[in-house]
């Protein structure tokens, strides 16, 4: 069933123009782009109930304003399946967020049948397609891992799904340059093993290497001397409740390395007075990494 629909996307590909309106450049969906996307809380066809806010520090998620009311619907739906198959273990949720008026097949009937493993979400009264600003089915809609929106586009094309994997897989080379076993992630192995307590005196968002996606250093100062600390990536670090500024006395333990000829402490764990945020496991591996899993 699954490669039938796929073939019959193919060749509604070229005839798509005729049907349906044809991606837009600049969707409503995009005033959204580099802001943070609506929360929603919306029930899937098992009664499970799903918030964008809890997937926020954990996945980069997929959504597509999905229809079983036409053929072109259920194949860009299907699409999508496929998609979240092949990267769901990468981190990337895919949700469908029914955009129903007068389905040619009921969405449960249709997901049976096309044995769909993205979870399908109604929505009542349409609020969260409003929220999102999606027109038509399919609407699909990138959110990285800081729940901020990175595309958008809408409208049946034959190659939706390749534009959607393009606008993915950026965003995936960017967070996994974090991981251990990336360039970045092996200096942890050569490090020396050392431990501060000082006081912040900045703390800022940078990429460490070229391709990574934005982390978080602090500037500590234990009274002879400064230390730059990297406590790992934003989209981690910002989402643990964990807040630190500048003029917080905290303590870091973690590895120094050498990054460009310079000294840098990759954190295991900071504390803050009686909280502590765990970064790395025992073996130095990183503790964001276990997001990357369904």
């Amino acid at each position: 069933m699954l490669r039938r629909l796929v073939c019959t996307a193919l060749m509604l590909g070229a005839a798509a123009g005729a049907h349906a309106a044809p991606p837009s450049a600049k969707p409503p969906a995009a005033r959204l782009m580099g802001k943070r996307a609506p929360d929603f809380a919306l029930s899937d066809l098992d009664g499970r109930l799903w918030r964008l806010s809890d997937l926020r520090g954990r996945k980069i998620v997929a959504l597509q304003f999905a229809s079983t009311s036409c053929h072109c619907g259920q194949t860009a739906l299907v699409a999508l399946d496929l998609l979240y198959r092949r990267l769901g273990d990468r981190g990337v949720q895919a949700l469908a967020i029914g955009f129903e008026v007068a389905p040619l097949q009921p969405p449960e009937q249709f997901a049976r049948m096309a044995q769909l493993k993205v979870p399908f979400l109604h929505d009542p009264g349409l609020k969260t397609a409003r929220a999102f600003g999606a027109r038509w089915p399919p609407c699909l809609i990138v959110v990285d891992r800081a729940g901020v929106v990175r595309w958008a586009c809408d409208g049946f094309a034959g190659d939706v799904a390749e534009r959607t994997l393009a606008a993915l897989e950026p965003l995936l080379a960017a967070d996994e340059a974090w991981n251990a076993g990336s360039k970045y992630g092996r200096l942890y192995g050569s490090g020396t093993p050392v431990s501060v307590r000082g006081r912040v005196a900045a703390v800022e968002r940078c990429a460490p290497l070229k391709g990574m996606s934005p982390g978080v250093a602090v500037t500590l100062g234990d009274g002879a001397r400064q230390h730059r600390v990297h406590l790992g990536p934003a989209w981690y670090v910002e989402t643990r409740r964990l807040p630190i500024g500048a003029g917080d006395v905290i303590r870091v333990s973690g590895v120094s390395v050498r990054l460009g000829g310079k000294p840098v402490m990759l954190a295991v764990e900071v504390a803050k007075g009686a909280q502590a945020l765990r970064l790395r496991a025992a073996d130095g591996r990183p503790l964001w990494e276990a997001t990357g899993g369904t």
